[in-house]
């Protein structure tokens, strides 16, 4: 419950893949999913494209049903969870689905490594690498993202542009 009211009925799973609102986004999951301010630039069909306010990237958010109300210059909050930020090489193409951060320190936890990654002027973004990652403070990554696994939240901080495959579940 939120504010005395439900925020979201469904199993601990559905919230998980499908979180209605950043209440519920940001409830279940540790670490709590990682939430980046960004404005609407363009959306398409089935495809939204976003524009992150703290480095200038644009991703292109693809396989969408999108909200009527969803058009350029809206301002929006990009959900994605930890595990679904991996690690990859510089010269791949993820066709608008990367971010390039530097590493702010690592937790090594054995089995797994939390990357905090620097946000100029925000609270840090937080990846999961293997437990064996040598990633150092002070490096440059590319992290890809997992299209089918973030989320996009309006103003009001409710859905407006889930991922077709969270919704075959």
């Amino acid at each position: 419950t939120r504010f005395g009211s439900i925020a979201q009925i469904g199993s601990p799973l559905d919230l998980y893949h499908r979180p209605a609102n950043l209440f519920a986004a940001g409830f279940i999951g540790s670490p709590r999913m990682n939430f980046l301010p960004a404005q609407v630039v363009a959306t398409t069909g089935t495809r939204v494209d976003i524009k992150l306010d703290d480095s200038g990237e644009t991703l292109a958010l693809t396989d969408r049903t999108i909200e009527a109300s969803l058009k350029a210059g809206t301002r929006v909050t990009l959900g994605i969870r930890p595990e679904h930020l991996t690690i990859t090489a510089p010269q791949v193409d993820q066709a608008g689905m990367t971010l390039t951060r530097e590493v702010a320190f690592t937790e090594q936890l054995g089995e797994l490594t939390y990357v905090h990654l620097d946000v100029r002027g925000g609270r840090p973004l937080i990846a999961k690498a293997p437990g064996s990652s040598n990633v150092r403070a002070g490096e440059r990554h590319v992290f890809s993202v997992s299209p089918g696994s973030s989320h996009l939240f309006d103003e009001s901080g409710n859905a407006v542009a889930v991922a077709r495959s969270t919704l075959l579940h």
